[in-house]
């Protein structure tokens, strides 16, 4: 195998041929011939991006979103579980709207989703919310597109509890 691989290698003879070259040279060239010289002394000719140079947003930024949700409860209700004490629970959806600030884009967003609560006594509770927040995102050369962000969040709630 080793020596068909080998004979294969040897067996490609054939030039290289430049049909065309631009008058941008890489590695500091300024003619064919200087770029030539870089070819074969096999010179790595790729730099950094120079400062000054503007991205123009192909990279991820950080959001920063400022919403306020209106919350109302569907249902309302209590369950024993396992013959063990009464817990409490509650349906709600939620809808809001807000401010989004990025790198390249800000405006107006919108929310809305859903959720429960269990109340496992007077001041503990476990919350599971979904919400989808869209938005709209300017990217690369003022292309304007909007953007779904669904999240799902689980989380334990403690409640002061008030008596009147």
């Amino acid at each position: 195998m080793q020596s068909r691989i080998s004979e294969l290698e040897g067996a490609v003879t054939e030039p290289i041929a430049i049909v065309g070259i631009g008058t941008r040279m890489p590695g500091g060239g300024d003619s064919p011939a200087t770029f030539w010289k870089l070819l074969e002394a096999g010179v790595d000719a790729v730099a950094n991006a120079r400062e000054g140079i503007v991205d123009i947003g192909n990279g991820a930024s950080a959001v920063n979103m400022y919403m306020g949700h209106l919350v109302w409860t569907l249902a309302y209700g209590k369950v024993r579980w396992l013959g063990g004490s009464i817990g409490r629970f509650d349906f709600f959806v939620a809808l809001g709207a807000g401010a989004v600030d990025e790198a390249g884009s800000a405006g107006l967003a919108g929310s809305g989703g859903f959720g429960m609560k269990f109340f496992f006594n007077d001041w503990f509770g476990m919350r599971l919310d979904v919400r989808d927040q869209v938005r709209s995102v300017r990217g690369p050369l003022g292309v304007e597109r909007i953007v779904n962000d669904i999240t799902a969040v689980g989380g334990l709630s403690v409640f002061i509890p008030f008596e009147s």
